[in-house]
């Protein structure tokens, strides 16, 4: 039965509250917690069970008004009592978050027992006397056979006690924490953790770890990190731009693709076999895919054979010398990072439905009865990339949200009687960390971890070189008002909307966690503005309005469709907006008087619209990519601007040129065409800048002066080793 806070301690789970005392603690011990947390649960923990508003929470926590911006000083707020209960906002044990209303505690709460009271008649244990030694009866056994049964006692009792004595000293693996983590890395070089794939991108045997570095030009290396100390160094094969996979259950080879560069999320790559101690690279037979893995014996070969023609994403099998290829399972979306259990009959593996929701999967290893490993999980969580520790008693992936990942792990240690056991939360913090690597020793994991950050650079054309802009905000579809004296951003990594002044003041946090926002766009009259975003990834993204002196953002429509990048008309009467960028969804308008929305005439085909300044025309990309027209909405005549290789582009403010960022190839640069068409100009080099890889791909935009403005990476990239203990 619940029960609210009293004049008592309460505990609920392995924590005690003691409102008089003004202490949490866990097992006894202390945990440290500020008083806007602790005031928060113990508001909770007096209605048990019951929604807590946050109108509620303002006035008993922020009850003197002197707290400007209460949306982020409770959202910190909960983020901190959530991080002293080990609890997690997607899949929480105790404190559960209703959107948009408020909060409610879950779990089970209880007086604390009182210790007994001096006086209280305790009963003791009842010790019968020893009885006298009867006299030896006839056929009774001698006194040797006696000593012989004693000493066989006395051997049975002090196994009993070594067994016990272990159990006691064994940690569970459910209650494993993080005690210590060492980097090992200290260069600035761009690993490649998120492949455009789903996958685990770190791979070890004990001595030593293996990864990917991409270069500005796309050009990928395999590097080996020794563990007994020493830098990372580049493996040559022979072949160019090798993108490893997998390593071997012996250590002795590779998996790996031949990709060209930035090119490796194409569906079908040749996969080879690279060996570590000597010898020549082996192709893996005619065998093509995006990801490959080995089985737990070595001897075939795991591989993702992309799409069939109903989009289903094939897992397949194949001998280790590219024989006997068959499938094993098909799923919605991409089927990547299969993993073999210890004892050989699951698989678990990765299954990424396109821009939706990334989920561990279980299957028999001949790929039957395939279920999500954690089905009621919230939606808005992305976890992957599992390995199980080398003494089988734990599994360790990553989850979070999609600008962060902590490692959990999964206890396999199950108990008669006893409910399957919940994943735990093994790490929770700034750092983000993926792609679990268990050491051998089953006490060490080995990990990327992240602190994502970008500066915000303009190129200058004087001095040749991209210099920090706007204060060097870390922001990405950074958007302009019409007079140019306002500034709208999306920030990175949290993908939150912004709105300043350019001069950098009058700063307004205008959305919040956990919607992601992006690609804000200003009406003419610099009023309102339009973006992009989604509250969890179920969902798809869909088109707000908000009005930039802040307040609630309202949906542009009722439909749960794909919508992307916003612009507004000339008159600001009307949206124009994409549909899904990978597919053929066209170009639609809707009109804000009526909210009515209409196919643009022979747009399938097109997307990612922007109206030409000084024209009545659209600049549209290409579904496919690599062509650049101008489109007439009302005709859905168009004639080409560009055809060749690009990203993002964008309009100069005069209506007579595009520029476009190429992103690909061996120099990396902007250019720029006349909007009538012609041969491209170059503007910028983009050789020396290393970028971040935002929500949405490599980011760019023009400043109201018509040159580039793009997000330069500063973020920390490095590996660790993680040690696991008692908490």
């Amino acid at each position: 039965m619940d029960v609210g806070v009293g004049p008592g301690p309460l505990r609920f789970g392995v924590f005690e509250l003691d409102t008089r005392a003004g202490e949490l603690r866990r097992c006894g011990r202390r945990v440290p917690l500020q008083h806007q947390p602790f005031e928060i649960l113990c508001a909770l923990l007096e209605r048990p069970g019951e929604l807590l508003t946050r109108e509620e929470l303002r006035t008993r926590v922020w009850r003197n008004g002197a707290y400007v911006d209460f949306e982020r000083g409770i959202n910190k707020a909960m983020v901190k009592l959530r991080d002293a209960l080990g609890d997690d906002a997607d899949s929480p044990r105790f404190i559960e978050t209703l959107p948009r209303h408020g909060y409610r505690f879950i779990g089970e709460v209880g007086p604390l027992p009182a210790p007994p009271v001096a006086g209280l008649d305790i009963p003791q244990p009842i010790v019968a006397a020893a009885p006298a030694a009867p006299a030896p009866a006839t056929g009774a056994p001698p006194p040797q056979a006696r000593r012989g049964a004693l000493r066989f006692a006395a051997l049975a009792l002090v196994v009993v006690a070594l067994c016990a004595l272990w159990l006691a000293l064994r940690v569970p693996a459910r209650d494993l924490r993080i005690v210590e983590s060492v980097q090992l890395t200290h260069s600035a070089s761009t690993k490649l953790t998120y492949p455009g794939g789903h996958f685990s991108m770190l791979q070890g045997d004990g001595k030593s770890l293996y990864f990917n570095e991409i270069a500005s030009s796309g050009a990928i290396s395999i590097m080996r990190l020794p563990l007994g100390g020493g830098e990372p160094e580049p493996l040559d094969f022979g072949i160019p731009n090798l993108l490893m996979y997998s390593l071997s259950p012996d250590a002795s080879e590779l998996l790996a693709a031949r990709v060209p560069p930035l090119e490796y999320q194409s569906d079908a790559h040749e996969l080879w076999r690279l060996p570590l101690h000597g010898g020549a690279p082996v192709r893996l037979g005619a065998v093509r895919g995006n990801w490959a893995g080995w089985s737990r014996d070595g001897q075939r070969v795991y591989y993702y054979d992309a799409f069939d023609k109903d989009s289903q994403g094939r897992l397949a099998v194949v001998r280790r010398d590219g024989s006997g290829a068959h499938l094993v399972l098909s799923g919605d979306g991409d089927v990547q990072d299969a993993v073999e259990s210890p004892d050989g009959t699951r698989l678990r593996y990765n299954s990424f439905l396109r821009l939706q929701r990334l989920q561990i999967w279980e299957a028999g290893r001949d790929g039957s009865a395939p279920h999500p490993l954690f089905p009621m999980w919230s939606p808005t969580t992305q976890y992957c990339c599992g390995r199980w520790s080398a003494d089988g008693r734990s599994y360790i992936f990553q989850g979070g949200q999609a600008v962060h990942s902590d490692l959990w792990l999964l206890s396999e240690e199950h108990r008669w009687f006893a409910a399957a056991p919940a994943p735990v939360r093994l790490s929770s913090g700034p750092i983000s960390l993926t792609s679990p690597v268990p050491a051998p020793d089953g006490r060490t994991v080995y990990a990327f971890g992240e602190q994502a950050q970008g500066e915000l650079v303009h190129y200058d054309s004087e001095r040749r070189e991209f210099t920090r802009y706007l204060g060097g905000i870390s922001a990405e579809g950074v958007s302009f008002s019409r007079a140019g004296d306002y500034v709208a951003y999306s920030s990175y990594p949290q993908a939150e909307l912004w709105r300043m002044r350019s001069d950098g003041t009058d700063r307004h946090q205008l959305t919040f966690a956990p919607m992601q926002a992006f690609a804000p766009a200003w009406s003419p009259d610099g009023h309102r503005i339009a973006f992009m975003a989604r509250e969890n990834a179920a969902q798809p993204y869909q088109i707000y309005v908000v009005s930039a002196d802040g307040g609630h953002a309202q949906a542009l429509t009722a439909e749960a469709s794909d919508q992307f990048f916003p612009v507004w008309a000339p008159d600001g009467s009307a949206l124009v907006f994409s549909g899904h960028p990978f597919k053929p969804d066209g170009i639609r308008i809707i009109e804000l008087g009526t909210r009515t929305a209409r196919l643009a005439p022979d747009s399938q085909d097109l997307c990612c619209a922007s109206w030409i300044p000084n024209d009545t025309r659209l600049l549209a990309s290409s579904v496919q990519g690599h062509h650049l027209v101008r489109y007439d909405p009302v005709s859905g005549e168009r004639t080409d601007v560009y055809r060749g290789p690009f990203q993002y582009f964008a309009c100069s403010h005069d209506g007579r040129y595009v520029y476009f960022d190429s992103g690909i190839g061996a120099h990396p640069a902007i250019n720029r065409v006349p909007i009538g068409g012609g041969p491209p100009e170059h503007v910028a080099d983009l050789d020396d800048v290393r970028r971040t890889h935002g929500l949405f791909g490599l980011w760019m935009n023009l400043a109201p002066d018509d040159f580039p403005i793009v997000l330069r990476n500063t973020s920390s990239q490095q590996i660790y080793a993680l040690t696991l203990g008692p908490p």
